[in-house]
């Protein structure tokens, strides 16, 4: 296994959700309820990282980039974990992990495909 194509993805694809969950919660705060549409772009932005973080550690991993990106997408996410327990520690602790099972399915599935396709890219060109 390539480590540090992992970690360099995973640490990516947690780099773009933080902000994204940031971003949701400053809204939640500021309005009364969340629009369904900013959710449904944010949705898109989290699942998009996830195969972002696939993608960059596919592309290191040239060998086996399907396994490399579901590991990296699932890293992004067993790394964004705490931080969520400490975000509903200070608020919302009644959703703390609210729909963590589905996340890790997008993350496997997205991270896969990331690593595919930049597997797929790298030999087309």
């Amino acid at each position: 296994m390539n480590r540090p194509a992992v970690l360099i993805g995973g640490m990516s694809g947690l780099a773009l959700i933080v902000p994204l969950v940031a971003i949701q919660l400053v809204v939640g705060a500021v309005a009364d309820d969340v629009p369904d549409a900013l959710v449904a772009v944010l949705f898109v932005g989290i699942v998009g990282a996830f195969a972002l973080a696939g993608s960059l550690a596919g592309r290191r991993a040239p060998d086996s980039p399907a396994k490399h990106g579901a590991l990296a997408a699932l890293l992004a996410l067993v790394a964004w974990i705490p931080l969520r327990l400490l975000i509903a520690a200070v608020g919302d602790g009644d959703r703390a992990l609210e729909g963590i099972g589905g996340a890790a399915g997008f993350a496997l599935v997205m991270g896969t495909l990331g690593g595919l396709w930049s597997a797929r890219r790298t030999r087309s060109t």
